[in-house]
């Protein structure tokens, strides 16, 4: 290879008018100039300005905006200056400087691709490759849905989940002073100072029935890996109730006198007496002890009500249910999914009673992170070599939640929901094989499943609260 020459002159496209070319030596001076001009010269030139810093909603870069009803007999300005919503919302929304607000068209047949900025009258898609930011035409990283699956269905909070932080307060969006959602507001304008949840002190609380292997798969792979990493870290405190030890009132316990800032909890929840709708609607969701004694709101009452913890429970519809149930159809009517399935869907869309009381009460958590369908088996170890694939709720709940510069809750929880997409995209290369014959179906079928299930499962996690609260310091 020939070597590299220093040019005794160099030639240049421009054309002065007199001579035919632009030729001349190069300075005497010209490693000054090299050393000099790289720095001043190609930084500010050639260089993008460094990316944000996606845990700072306050960047104009990232954001933070909410996402709204749109009721058809508001006029247009006063929706713009969110004259529709309780005052509480309102004084948030001015706090954070009037970020971009967003209205759901439940009439509109792009309802579930595009949200609606009535201030700048133009629309933004829920799509990924949507401008991150608050100015117009831009979707803030940080959003959060204030309105409850009947105005704003789950559906939406799926889709925003893959792109975006979400959050929601699930009260109803009516005009006027009072709210179920004031003392959550007022909590975080004043970042829970008064708060009693203690930042190093966590509590696993898991259930283990020897007859039914699922309790035992949450357990194992969600519940016992966390307690393993909060217990290693000299720093925290770490409660840890589980199998004969996970009950209501062992829990109730720890919630009183650990005032744990994080809770996670593995069990079945609730879904039943189903010939009984409205006690079915006051339990739903509810952590199932292992005695089989389902929490109810009036277990939490006495001395604890949330205090600024975040709460994650993985359990059947912990965070609420829906219209229809993405999993309509897997199993017989006549079965036992298959019945509780239909008996759930048949409640309508509705947040459980958990959450709803823990973010209403007057001390609230700061947030609560669940499940609007079931988990199965399948989603949580790979059925062709049994590998775990709960990594990406660790490291929400461990790395992101605590490490030194500690992320919000909506954005702690990105690769859960960027698992969303790979699913997918798995459940098409494996279609696309079938088509294409490499594959009969027999053979595509079980991965197929696997891809679609966990896929469901992932995005019916939602977050109930503001996407940016975090773990307190101390």
């Amino acid at each position: 290879m020939q070597e590299s020459t220093w040019p005794e002159s160099l030639a240049m496209n421009a054309w002065p008018g007199e001579e035919d070319s632009a030729t001349s030596p190069l300075h005497e001076k010209v490693v000054s100039w090299l050393l000099s001009s790289i720095p001043q010269r190609l930084a500010p030139y050639l260089f993008p300005e460094p990316r944000p810093d996606e845990t700072s909603w306050e960047d104009p870069r990232v954001g933070w905006g909410l996402v709204l009803p749109n009721p058809p007999s508001n006029k247009p300005e006063d929706l713009a200056d969110l004259k529709d919503v309780p005052e509480s919302v309102r004084q948030l929304w001015i706090d954070r400087g009037r970020g971009p607000v967003f209205r759901f068209k439940a009439d509109s047949p792009e309802a579930f691709r595009l949200l609606f900025d009535l201030k700048n009258n133009r629309t933004v898609t829920m799509d990924k490759g949507s401008r991150t930011g608050t100015a117009p035409g831009e979707l803030p990283r940080y959003l959060l849905i204030y309105g409850t699956p009947d105005e704003i269905p789950w559906e939406v909070q799926y889709a925003l989940n893959t792109i975006r932080a979400v959050g929601r307060l699930p009260f109803p969006n009516t005009s006027g002073k009072q709210s179920p959602a004031d003392n959550y507001i007022q909590c975080l304008r004043e970042g829970w100072r008064n708060a009693k949840s203690q930042f190093t002190h966590t509590l696993v609380w898991a259930t283990e029935w020897q007859s039914d292997p699922m309790t035992s798969i949450m357990r194992r792979e969600i519940a016992d890996k966390l307690q393993a990493r909060y217990s290693n870290d000299a720093d925290l405190k770490a409660e840890y109730r589980g199998g004969e030890d996970a009950t209501i009132p062992k829990l109730n316990e720890v919630l009183k006198n650990h005032r744990p800032g994080l809770i996670v909890t593995t069990s079945h929840g609730q879904t039943g007496p189903r010939s009984k709708p409205d006690v079915m609607r006051k339990m739903l969701g509810m952590p199932v002890d292992q005695v089989k004694r389902a929490l109810t709101p009036d277990d939490l009452s006495d001395g604890w009500q949330g205090d600024g913890a975040i709460w994650y429970a993985h359990a059947c519809c912990s965070a609420g249910s829906t219209k229809m149930s993405d999993f309509d159809g897997l199993f017989p009517p006549d079965s036992e999914i298959g019945a509780t399935l239909k008996a759930v869907s048949d409640l309508g869309p509705m947040v459980a009673p958990l959450p709803l009381g823990l973010l209403s009460a007057s001390r609230p958590l700061r947030a609560f992170i669940g499940h609007v369908e079931p988990t199965f088996n399948y989603s949580l170890v790979q059925p062709a070599n049994q590998e775990s694939l709960t990594s990406s709720i660790e490291t929400a709940l461990w790395t992101n939640l605590f490490q030194s510069k500690r992320e919000p809750v909506g954005y702690a929880f990105r690769d859960c929901y960027d698992r969303v997409g790979s699913l997918f995209n798995m459940l098409n290369l494996n279609m696309k094989d079938l088509r294409l014959r490499k594959t009969d179906v027999a053979s595509a079928r079980p991965a197929m499943l696997w891809s679609l299930l966990t896929a469901y499962d992932l995005r019916s996690m939602v977050i109930i609260g503001d996407p940016t609260v975090l773990l307190p310091k101390s």
